[in-house]
């Protein structure tokens, strides 16, 4: 639990940070910001990915993913070691802050040598590269600017302001990543076009994160606001890293047990189903928790908050899922052309497990508003091991059954998760199954109409069949989003009905009381 700072550790504080006001046109309008900011970050991947997947090879793909991922884990570390506290702690000051950019700054320092000592020893002891050079370079490279992006967005997200998180992700994207990695690869460069378009992105980010988060002029912090930090620091990295060896896990499994082609063709097939999760399951995480945080003294209203968040996202994701299940096959020939057949069922068994990969954020940031991190650590650990595990156990199944691994063991995550939280607020069984009975019925109704709709038209070709299973699937979420009793809804869903059918309805008016046109 969050708790009132010591003098010692402040001294004077050249600025506040202060939590944003706690409210559900809050939240809402920060979680609009930042899906918004993710979709259209999330189109301009998929324009982009549907130009490089033509030009580059999946072999490309794998190598970049193994830069990413190795250079986010700077970015995991802090996240959880020096950012989280940062968003939950009650009040912070400017040393507080500097504490944590030079913590960041050692963390990325130090991973960054170890990555070339592993990178040194490993080729010694094999006689051959393990892991490539250019991987370690921009690896290397890339993690101060990831680290210190984590910090520096914590205070934006502390504070509330999350269109300025949105308008920095979209630029630094477009003119980063997009733009450069295109031109390269144009001009031939195959894979360097996409490692320097992430190193340009982050370096963008970072330098946009800076200008907006209004840190003021470094000076020396105490070792007080360490001390401060560090109570949630230790269980916080643990988390972090754990969390993203779980995440990572299947694309070091399958890089390994299968090579960089399969892992461009894996990684390629789980991109719809990360940008899905990245748009409606981190912008939830990122509002929620100081969310959560600020009402670390009032049970009822987490109790509240929790499960209205519950209700009007489940139904979402649960449609999500639905959509990419059985119009795989679709996205994958518009985005990736027709040499990428493999990563359809890779998709489509990922997608099944779109609901508690993303739900799973708002369950662990409730957790960790209220300081429970080693037990989320604990959790996550188990995560880990069940990917791995069950990975391994269905290597026979090649991409596949990585794929099916992934989904079973964040459904066994998920229900963790849900177990504690329903322990922590003292929510029954019951009470758990009806925050999902809405998106069952809204998943099953919805998935009916679109798969009766493609069988009967599937006469016409693939392409009309898809688009008429597509406009039944539209067609059964809009019936069902007026239809659906209010209790079923949510408030915040029921409120919005309310809203849409008012505006509806004063159109309908202005249209029946504008005048008639006269004859002649």
């Amino acid at each position: 639990m969050a708790e009132p700072e010591p003098r010692s550790a402040t001294g004077p504080a050249a600025r506040s940070f202060v939590h944003a006001g706690v409210s559900s046109r809050g939240v809402l309008r920060g979680v609009g910001w930042l899906a918004a900011a993710r979709l259209l970050g999330m189109m301009l991947s998929l324009v982009s990915t549907a130009v490089l997947a033509r030009i580059l090879s999946p072999a490309d793909f794998g190598v970049m993913i193994l830069v990413a991922v190795i250079a986010n884990l700077a970015a995991q570390v802090v996240e959880g070691g020096v950012a989280v506290p940062l968003v939950q702690r009650a009040q912070i000051s400017t040393a507080h802050v500097h504490m944590a950019l030079l913590l960041a700054t050692g963390v990325a320092l130090i991973l960054s040598a170890g990555l070339v000592a592993i990178a040194q020893v490993g080729q010694a002891l094999a006689g051959r590269e393990i892991i490539p050079a250019m991987v370690v370079v921009f690896a290397s490279l890339t993690m101060p600017f990831r680290a210190w992006i984590s910090v520096l967005s914590a205070i934006l997200q502390r504070e509330g302001r999350f269109r300025d998180n949105t308008i920095i992700a979209l630029q630094s994207n477009l003119f980063g990543n997009v733009l450069p990695a295109l031109a390269l690869a144009w001009a031939g460069f195959q894979i360097q076009a996409l490692l320097v378009g992430l190193l340009a992105a982050s370096i963008l980010e970072a330098a946009l994160t800076a200008r907006a988060a209004r840190i003021p002029r470094f000076r020396r912090p105490p070792l007080a606001a360490a001390r401060d930090l560090a109570k949630a620091s230790y269980a916080g990295t643990v988390m972090q890293v754990i969390n993203w060896a779980a995440l990572s896990s299947p694309n070091f499994l399958v890089g390994t047990l299968f090579g960089a082609h399969a892992l461009g063709l894996f990684s390629r097939g789980a991109t719809l189903v990360n940008l899905a999760k990245d748009v409606l399951g981190s912008s939830l995480s990122r509002v929620l928790l100081p969310t959560f945080a600020a009402m670390a003294h009032e049970p009822n209203r987490q109790v509240e908050a929790f499960s209205r968040a519950m209700a009007a996202s489940l139904p979402a994701f649960a449609i999500a899922s639905v959509a990419l299940v059985l119009h795989a096959e679709a996205a994958v020939r518009i985005l990736l052309g027709p040499d990428w057949g493999q990563s359809i069922p890779v998709l489509q068994l990922l997608a099944l497990g779109l609901l508690p990969r993303i739900s799973y954020k708002i369950s662990d940031s409730l957790l960790m508003a209220k300081g429970e991190f080693w037990p989320v650590a604990g959790r996550q650990l188990f995560y880990l091991m069940s990917i791995v595990g069950l990975s391994l156990c269905v290597t026979t199944l090649g991409l596949n059954g990585v794929a099916g691994a992934v989904t079973a063991a964040t459904t066994l995550y998920y229900c963790l998760s849900l177990r504690a939280v329903s322990n922590r607020l003292r929510l029954s069984g019951p009470q758990i199954l009806r925050m999902h009975g809405t998106a069952a019925a809204w998943a099953s109704s919805a998935a009916g109409l679109d798969m009766l709709l493609s069988w009967a038209t599937r006469s016409l070709g693939f392409w009309p069949s898809q688009v008429t299973g597509g406009a039944g699937l539209a067609l059964a979420c809009t019936i069902l989003f007026f239809a659906t009793p209010r209790g079923a809804l949510g408030t915040d869903m029921a409120a919005l009905r309310t809203r849409v059918c008012d505006h509806l309805a004063s159109k309908l008016r202005s249209v029946r009381q504008r005048p008639m046109p006269s004859a002649g």
